[in-house]
């Protein structure tokens, strides 16, 4: 055999060690659940309100007519009916997903809203969502295991997301900062639990409708300004509030207190990520480094004859 056939049929062989799955796992099947709570979240609360033109009448410039010939009211209402659309939408194609899991969705949550009395705040309680959900299914990437819902879950992170900067365009001139330090914010199920009103928290308003998933091999998933790292069991994490927002400190309340649709309350959740994510070391990353080592010896070894 040639020393390249050698060196392919070996390269072939650590590659082996990845299983792609044929089907969804237990792993998809709890990550579809909790991502069906959090899109239903949204679906729900576009829904709970009727909006009108009048009822987009205290946005500044909200008589001015656009381009179509529609004033900026009549056009927000359009708008907002098409997110509306777009969240059902996303609900929808979680259910189709867990049929083919066989994962058997309830819809019997009892989901809080934010207060809305105007335009204004209605709006940006949907950018609060949407950017907080653009997170949250980034986040759920690393939890699911098949092409299917990885595919799902980019999809709509990258739904939210659009919907997102479209609803910030509206509230604010500028919404991309050059002195960025971070990518689009990513969380974790856990921290999507958490009850608070900064982006990123949603624990107030799924009222303990859903569960987060167990993370992979594990461990722990940290995110980090621009990569997402996998933490062994046993790694030490910090409590430090390192996850960033995406309005750069953005809050729908201060010193904790913040309004339901049904009563107010307070919280006191703070944030769990980790300033410096560690590398997983666990069984995985251990036999792959064996096997790229081996590999190694061998392709020097084949070389030399």
């Amino acid at each position: 055999m040639k020393p390249v056939s050698i060196l392919l049929s070996l390269a072939t062989a650590v590659d082996a060690y990845y299983v792609c799955p044929a089907t969804l796992t237990a792993a998809d099947a709890a990550s579809i659940t909790y991502g069906y709570k959090v899109q239903s979240l949204l679906d729900s609360y576009y829904s709970s309100i009727p909006v009108n033109a009048s009822y987009f009448s205290d946005l500044p410039m909200a008589s001015t007519q656009d381009s179509n010939g529609m004033t900026k009211a009549e056009n927000t209402v359009t708008n907002v009916r098409g997110l509306a659309k777009q969240a059902s939408l996303g609900k929808q194609a979680i259910s189709e997903l867990a049929q083919k899991a066989s994962v058997n969705l309830d819809d019997d949550c009892q989901y809080r809203y934010p207060l809305a009395p105007n335009g204004t705040v209605y709006l940006k309680n949907a950018f609060y969502f949407e950017a907080t959900m653009c997170g949250a299914f980034i986040g759920l990437a690393d939890y699911v295991e098949s092409p299917e819902s990885a595919f799902l879950a980019a999809r709509l992170s990258a739904e939210h997301g659009i919907h997102a900067s479209a609803l910030r365009a509206m509230m604010q001139p500028v919404g991309f900062m050059p002195n960025s330090t971070y990518l689009t914010p990513a969380f974790t199920p856990d921290m999507i639990m958490q009850e608070g009103m900064s982006v990123g928290q949603l624990g107030t308003w799924l009222n303990g409708c859903a569960k987060s998933p167990a993370a992979p091999c594990g461990g722990h998933v940290v995110i980090g300004d621009l990569l997402a790292t996998l933490a062994g069991q046993n790694a030490s994490m910090t409590s430090a509030g390192a996850c960033p927002t995406a309005t750069g400190g953005y809050s729908m309340g201060s010193n904790g207190t913040h309004s339901y649709a049904n009563g107010t309350g307070t919280s006191s959740a703070s944030q769990n990520a980790s300033m410096t994510p560690q590398a997983y070391t666990g069984a995985a990353a251990t036999t792959n480094a064996w096997a790229s080592a081996s590999l190694m010896a061998l392709a020097f070894a084949v070389l030399l004859l």
